[in-house]
């Protein structure tokens, strides 16, 4: 007989004073003293504070966590260290971001656009960015004459195209620096034509700023 099937007898043994079944006696003593489980579990974590630098990042668990300009540089926010995760907050305790910890393995999605508007706010943090090792190598030439222009259509890009298209497109001969057929490539390739017809840039200061109109570069691929 297995000791399960032993518990369960004693269970409905009479108890030797009172008369009664022992497993009605826990039953009430279950009601009268033991608290009942919260309805959600209760997960344990440490909080930390730290300090956004420069880039917008911050460093913490050994890790460097970019915020994707949630938070400005020079201050302070929360982490919520749970054993599989860490949960940023803002100074009013509110989450902004979570990512795993990075024992676990998993990687965190990474907003690429976001990205790319961060860098054209500072396109010299961009050889800093611990982001730009992990574009593909196609997508790391920032030469300073063209960084500004390539982080615009990168950014643009971004937005409607995932970054294996992208990468695909830059490596077609003779499209590695025209963003105008580059943009008409993905169009044709990968049928997204469902983008405004004017690229609105918001980057550059008033009076600068050139409206890109797709119609034009579908003139120069023969797309109409």
């Amino acid at each position: 007989m297995h000791f399960s099937e032993q518990a369960e007898q004693d269970r409905r043994r009479r108890h030797y004073t009172k008369q009664r079944r022992i497993e009605e006696l826990w039953r009430d003593d279950e009601v009268r003293h033991l608290l009942q489980l919260p309805a959600e579990p209760f997960e344990a974590f440490r909080l930390q504070a730290a300090v956004v630098n420069k880039y917008g990042e911050i460093r913490i668990d050994e890790a460097t966590i970019p915020l994707h300009g949630q938070a400005a540089p020079g201050t302070e926010v929360m982490v919520q260290l749970y054993w599989d995760r860490l949960a940023i907050l803002n100074h009013r305790h509110e989450p902004m971001l979570t990512v795993p910890r990075p024992y676990t393995g998993r990687s965190a999605d990474i907003p690429w656009p976001q990205v790319f508007a961060n860098w054209l706010r500072k396109p010299r943090s961009v050889t800093h960015s611990q982001f730009l090792r992990m574009l593909p190598v196609s997508l790391q030439s920032y030469e300073p004459d063209i960084r500004k222009e390539r982080l615009q259509a990168l950014h643009h890009w971004s937005t409607v195209y995932a970054l294996e298209q992208i990468e695909e497109a830059l490596n077609v001969h003779g499209l590695e620096q025209d963003v105008s057929r580059i943009t008409a490539f993905l169009g044709m390739k990968h049928g997204k034509r469902d983008v405004p017809v004017t690229w609105r840039e918001t980057f550059s200061p008033p009076g600068t700023r050139m409206d890109n109109d797709l119609e034009r570069y579908d003139r120069l691929m023969g797309v109409m």
